[in-house]
């Protein structure tokens, strides 16, 4: 998926905005990128006299949850969380994810 926004074709709103604006993309992205295992997101910054390019994310498709929040935010982050597990039997429901630990 490509996505490009020209100064000329944008609103006006966003142009007051932008910097917000790509500040709420990038964090969908991160969202996506935890979600969606094996994802590979890659976003770059072409504003400016130099173009910069960001990894958002690259996880293997087999890594747990706490890996794949440690390759979008960082190792700081996953060290604070644990895994959870829980199960209603009666339910037939099972709840898997990742808590904090501090």
């Amino acid at each position: 998926m490509t996505c490009c926004v020209t100064p000329s074709a944008t609103p006006q709103e966003l142009q007051r905005n932008v910097r917000r604006e790509l500040a709420k993309l990038r964090l969908l992205l991160q969202q996506y990128a935890v979600l969606a295992s094996g994802a590979q997101v890659f976003c770059s910054d072409q504003s400016g006299k130099l173009a910069r390019s960001t990894l958002v994310a690259a996880a293997r498709a087999e890594a747990p949850l706490v890996d794949r929040v440690g390759a979008v935010l960082g190792p700081k982050v996953a060290q604070l969380l644990q895994e959870f597990e829980a199960e209603v039997p009666q339910h037939g429901v099972r709840i898997t994810g990742c808590v904090s630990g501090s």
